[in-house]
């Protein structure tokens, strides 16, 4: 999460002002096409990405917890549950109201980190197998 904050700030920044870091006229009609059903990626996107991102991280809260369940002493587990379902609504108010490019960067962030525990699984499992 320390490393993502500067990309996070800098997404933001970008989105709020992106006339400033045009350098050429080509650029400018790159930045006025659309996106998927979105015309504008510094505004914010009311209901789609928000609610996609939230999924994304309810899934990567569910696998991480599953994993992690067992290891966990009985406090610590009540407050990751409490996180799975806390943390997806958060990230589905705050979509509502920044740039939908941050909401994209947080989708594609989860949805990564989604396949990436699924392929740790794989590993693990043929360890697993491998060492009996």
């Amino acid at each position: 999460m320390l490393i993502q904050m500067p990309i996070i700030f800098g997404i933001f920044a970008l989105l709020r002002n992106p006339l400033a870091y045009l350098q050429s006229y080509e650029m400018l009609f790159a930045v006025h096409e659309s996106f998927l059903w979105m015309v504008d990626l510094s505004q914010p996107d009311k209901w789609i990405l928000p609610i996609l991102a939230g999924i994304a991280t309810f899934i990567s809260f569910r696998m991480t917890s599953q994993q992690q369940s067992a290891a966990q002493p009985g406090g610590m587990g009540s407050m990751m549950k409490m996180m799975q379902y806390f943390f997806p609504v958060m990230i589905v108010l705050m979509g509502r109201s920044f740039p939908a490019g941050l909401t994209i960067y947080w989708f594609v962030g989860q949805f990564i980190q989604i396949f990436f525990n699924l392929h740790l699984n794989k590993v693990r499992k043929k360890i697993k197998e491998g060492g009996k």
